[in-house]
């Protein structure tokens, strides 16, 4: 059985251990949302709405990217796509692929 990542995924945006790619910077700017909100929401959120298989276009390798559909204290619903990376001895959230308000 693997282990629910959900929890290690909140320990490090709660530990600012997140990272966002341009594409969910241009998201979030566009959908005018803040960093704080996206993390509120992944806070907040029940859990893991679905996991994806897919390829790093950069690396090529497999990897388990993490939706997670969320609310930010003011309501607002948020739809994150990440992955739990390791850069060196420390593993990071490298939230956002995708970060965006839910339509």
């Amino acid at each position: 059985m693997t282990m629910d990542p959900f929890p290690t995924i909140k320990r490090l945006v709660m530990a600012r251990h997140a990272y966002f790619t341009f594409k969910a910077e241009a998201e979030m700017k566009r959908d005018d949302l803040l960093q704080e909100e996206v993390y509120e929401s992944i806070w907040g959120a029940p859990g893991i709405t679905q996991t994806k298989q897919s390829k790093n276009p950069k690396t090529g390798k497999r990897e388990e990217l993490y939706v997670i559909h969320g609310l930010t204290l003011e309501g607002i619903g948020v739809y994150t796509k990440g992955k739990i990376e390791q850069r060196g001895k420390e593993l990071y959230f490298y939230v956002l692929v995708s970060s965006k308000r839910l339509r």
